[in-house]
């Protein structure tokens, strides 16, 4: 149950973080600048494969892009906090998938 509230939750925050990428559409080459948009939304569609394969690599990948994110950008902990949780989320379910083995 643990492994499909993770799966939904990086699903539903790709969806989320790729929702800013839709204010491309007026300029002349839009579909460039939607490709260079979505640049964030494919590494964390990346991340989500990875976390579904090694629960606890894309834990960690989670936790250190939310640390990375906050230390080198001003954004908000709007977005940095869901990728925590992710993160945490998917060491957990790492956890309890190893000792249930």
């Amino acid at each position: 149950m643990l492994r499909k509230i993770t799966r939904v939750l990086s699903i539903v925050f790709v969806i989320f973080v790729s929702l800013f990428a839709l204010d491309v559409f007026e300029g002349q080459q839009w579909f460039l600048a939607l490709l260079i948009h979505l640049i964030p939304s494919f590494i964390l569609i990346i991340i989500t494969v990875v976390s579904w394969k090694k629960e606890f690599l894309g834990g960690i990948l989670w936790i250190l892009l939310a640390l990375i994110i906050k230390l080198i950008t001003w954004i908000d902990w709007m977005i940095i906090a869901p990728m925590l949780v992710i993160g945490g989320l998917n060491l957990w379910s790492a956890k309890n998938s190893k000792t249930v083995k």
